[in-house]
């Protein structure tokens, strides 16, 4: 990933994948990994200021560049909302001019996280597709500007719209941790961190949650706590089922959301994706549909809950890839 992001050819890179798989947080860390030549600016368009207009947008852009620049070291004068009133893009034109010419020999790396938010925007009329069209324009005439975008979609999925604008795009599948780095996350989360496992607990923890990011913080909250109450130096194996018990309830929130808006885009196909999900928690294959329109809409919501991760092919058949979300599909999912 790195590579591609520092590729001299500069590609737009789409960082995608399901909420809660941590690209956010990538994103948010990655000034860490980069060299000193490059300067690294964000913006998040849950930023609602950021998408209510063409203003919003070229200000909030500004700001956010004023912002990361001052941790460069670059002395940028502060953008005046004012100068964005009547032409936001010759105004972020103006700004980004004045941040290049103390650029140096260093580079500028931008990145727009939950970038599917702007797309909503562009249908909704609240942004035009000037923000399109002035996006690829810097890229196009900056020989030192990259842009990364994050969400949960590629731009493909996105629209034409999308796809016609940018061109030269690389995308990225943010999902699971390598085995290793999850156990990292677990046995080493802190340099004060002294809390120690019995023989295979971290196993199978990271079988539990396939070392998905937030689950594995959940579990390993949910260990901590318990630790702590029984005073415990070293959680037992015993106490996997209290702990995990603890994660479903404290992570009731995203696990609704998976049930809510993951299992398809309308009523009948999420009646559909919940009756997959079940059938599958419960070690059964889908169920038969009993008409074509059934038929229909249990496909879009396995093509859905494919897309999404949910659920994984398997020996001919289909499974759920985490082993807790089937966990809470058993025990705490209601229609």
């Amino acid at each position: 990933m790195m590579r591609l992001l520092l590729d001299r050819g500069r590609p737009t890179v789409v960082v995608h994948g399901p909420r809660r798989f941590g690209k956010s947080s990538f994103l948010r860390q990655l000034p860490r990994l980069l060299p000193i030549d490059v300067v690294y600016a964000f913006e998040s368009a849950q930023n609602s200021a950021f998408r209510e207009s063409d203003r919003g947008f070229c200000f909030g852009l500004a700001r956010a560049l004023y912002r990361d620049s001052q941790a460069a070291g670059l002395a940028l004068a502060a953008p005046e909302r004012r100068d964005f009133r009547e032409e936001p893009f010759g105004a972020l034109d103006d700004y980004l001019d004045q941040l290049e010419q103390q650029l140096g020999e260093r580079s500028l790396l931008l990145a727009l996280d939950e970038f599917e938010l702007i797309g909503q925007a562009l249908e909704t009329g609240s942004l035009s597709l000037r923000v399109l069209d002035h996006l690829r324009y810097m890229i196009q005439h900056r020989s030192r500007l990259a842009l990364i975008f994050g969400g949960l979609n590629t731009l493909a999925e996105l629209g034409p719209n999308w796809t016609n604008y940018f061109i030269n795009v690389q995308p990225l599948e943010m999902l699971y941790l390598t085995p290793q780095a999850a156990r990292d996350l677990l046995e080493n989360p802190d340099p004060q961190f002294n809390l120690r496992y019995e023989a295979s607990v971290v196993e199978e923890i990271l079988c539990l949650t396939r070392c998905q990011p937030y689950l594995l913080q959940a579990m390993g909250a949910a260990m901590v706590n318990l630790a702590n109450r029984a005073k415990w130096q070293t959680f037992p194996l015993a106490q996997l089922s209290a702990a995990s018990d603890e994660a479903l309830q404290a992570g009731a929130i995203y696990f609704q959301e998976l049930w809510n808006n993951y299992t398809g885009t309308n009523a009948d196909e999420v009646r559909a994706g919940r009756a997959i999900l079940r059938a599958l928690a419960a070690g059964q294959p889908p169920p038969e549909p009993a008409d074509a329109s059934e038929h229909n809409h249990q496909q879009q919501a396995l093509a859905r809950l494919l897309r999404y991760h949910l659920v994984e092919r398997s020996n001919g058949g289909y499974q759920i890839e985490i082993p807790l979300v089937a966990q809470w599909v058993r025990e705490r999912a209601v229609d």
